[in-house]
């Protein structure tokens, strides 16, 4: 009897295990939101929860005075230079540089991203290597394309507005 609760605790361990999220990395990024006049106008704060092949943020706006003006979770499987969202609405590929997607988001949007390739990025005295760097383009409606900046673990370092009907805007991180 002793032997058979020994084995189903060492099989029931490591699911236990998994499912605690004992493998879990919690990161917390702070962003400035930048307007054409590359003054202030808002701030992010996104948790990141990397558990496994899945990345899980919680993402927090703030307005100027650093009053919370929304926020919302987005969860995101990752897996060989690919990102997409679980809700559709972003599908990142660097596979292969110069290289387009179209997708459909959750909304019904087109969107095609873009594979620009690695880039050097300078964000204020820290320059990062090696970052992926893509071309997000709205097909219909409006027709706003930004560029995407992120890591070797998909953490967004900057988003900046490239084209459409909108006011410039880049959002960096600062930490």
């Amino acid at each position: 009897m002793e032997n058979k609760l020994k084995y189903i605790v060492l099989i029931l361990m490591p699911i236990l295990l998994l499912g605690c999220g004992i493998n879990d990395v919690k990161t917390l990024s702070k962003y400035e939101i930048l307007n054409k006049d590359l003054g202030i106008s808002g701030y992010l704060e996104i948790e990141t929860r990397d558990s496994l092949n899945y990345i899980v943020n919680i993402i927090k706006r703030y307005n100027r005075d650093k009053v919370l003006k929304n926020n919302r979770k987005e969860t995101y499987l990752i897996n060989n230079n690919t990102l997409i969202s679980l809700d559709g609405s972003l599908q990142l590929y660097a596979n292969k540089k110069d290289k387009c997607y179209d997708y459909k988001s959750s909304t019904d949007n087109n969107f095609q991203s873009c594979f620009i390739g690695f880039v050097q990025l300078e964000i204020g005295d820290k320059t990062f290597y090696k970052v992926k760097k893509f071309l997000i383009s709205e097909k219909e409606v409006d027709g706003i394309s930004r560029y995407e900046y992120y890591d070797d673990n998909f953490n967004l370092l900057r988003s900046e507005y490239n084209d459409g009907p909108l006011n410039y805007f880049r959002i960096e991180k600062v930490d």
